[in-house]
């Protein structure tokens, strides 16, 4: 029975993935902008359809607006005389848990550039918790300038 449930799983996600393949293929302004997104180090094909599906503002709003909308800007809760650590929360989760996945893998793979943000995050004392989040950040950021800049996402 769960054997025949992971078949259908697999089929489904076979069936998704044909069709999130042909309609990038229909639309040559998606392609460019998706094709753009995965030259990114750990930014694959799953992370660079979820974000141009599920993200529109990605390259017309401030860094700090992107981040937000994923989640991973750190808000502080003051209240009075008490100063409590800034707290991530919010966002669109589904876009969160991917990203986290494109960031594992840019870290794995020891990316010039976030791998060794990173590791310098980790040598500075920070929690794995902490470096992975700003980690994240650093990579929609990325990823937000690139949409702001590069004439394929105009």
């Amino acid at each position: 029975m769960l054997e025949q449930r992971l078949r259908i799983i697999a089929a489904d996600i076979a069936t998704l993935d044909t069709a999130m393949r042909d309609l990038l293929k229909a639309t040559p302004s998606l392609r460019k902008r998706h094709d753009r997104m995965c030259k990114v180090t750990g930014v694959g094909p799953v992370l660079a359809t979820a974000l141009l599906a599920d993200l529109p503002e990605l390259g017309s709003v401030s860094s700090k607006a992107i981040a937000a909308l994923l989640g991973v800007a750190p808000h502080a809760r003051q209240s009075g005389s008490s100063n409590c650590r800034g707290k991530c929360s919010g966002g669109r989760k589904h876009l969160r848990d991917i990203a986290y996945m494109a960031a594992l893998s840019a870290i794995k793979i020891k990316d010039p550039i976030l791998g060794t943000f990173y590791q310098r995050l980790r040598s500075n004392g920070k929690t794995f918790k902490i470096a992975i989040v700003a980690t994240i950040r650093k990579l929609i950021t990325i990823l937000n300038a690139i949409a702001k800049t590069d004439p394929a996402f105009t």
